[in-house]
């Protein structure tokens, strides 16, 4: 009885493990689309609103209620708070917290961190221009992580629950 239990409990256990990992391949793209979303909104409140940059950050972070959200309310208030900061140091310390708090890659990030270099330090044609090029590499970083999640989220599901039926098979 305590076999069957305990082999119940190790097969239910490495298949979750199984699919935690591979839920991390399902969410990057996810991610990577709503950041991707979220900067044609910064593009629109710049180009076409004439809104200054920080309240144009506070209004696209108000939109979502997710990590990425959080990201642009935080630039914003690091921009506009008491310890008042560059554009670009306010975004850099931003993607800091997001790398902690977010399925992005080293490769997302460090275009993110690019594009962090020229906020705010040009006018609204650069600034769009500069958006426009973000957005496009995000796409591609987008269509590499659909791609790495349609090679990986099945593996390891279905590696989770053979690896777990393993280990019951090896230790009854």
């Amino acid at each position: 009885m305590v076999k069957i239990f305990g082999g119940i409990i190790t097969l239910l256990t490495c298949s979750f493990i199984g699919l935690m990992i591979s839920y991390k391949y399902a969410l990057r793209p996810m991610q990577i689309k709503c950041f991707r979303f979220a900067l044609q909104m910064l593009e629109t409140e710049i180009y076409y609103s004439l809104t200054p940059l920080p309240e144009a950050l506070f209004r696209v972070g108000k939109r979502f209620e997710n990590e990425i959200g959080q990201f642009f309310l935080q630039v914003s208030q690091l921009i506009t708070g008491k310890d008042i900061l560059t554009a670009d140091e306010a975004w850099k310390q931003s993607l800091n917290w997001l790398k902690e708090n977010s399925f992005l890659s080293e490769s997302d990030i460090d275009i993110l961190e690019k594009f962090g270099y020229n906020l705010g330090c040009s006018d609204r044609e650069e600034q769009i221009k500069h958006l426009k090029l973000v957005q496009q590499q995000l796409l591609h970083q987008e269509d590499n992580a659909e791609k790495e999640r349609e090679k990986n989220e099945r593996t390891w599901r279905l590696m989770g629950f053979w690896g777990g039926l393993l280990i019951v098979i090896i230790l009854c």
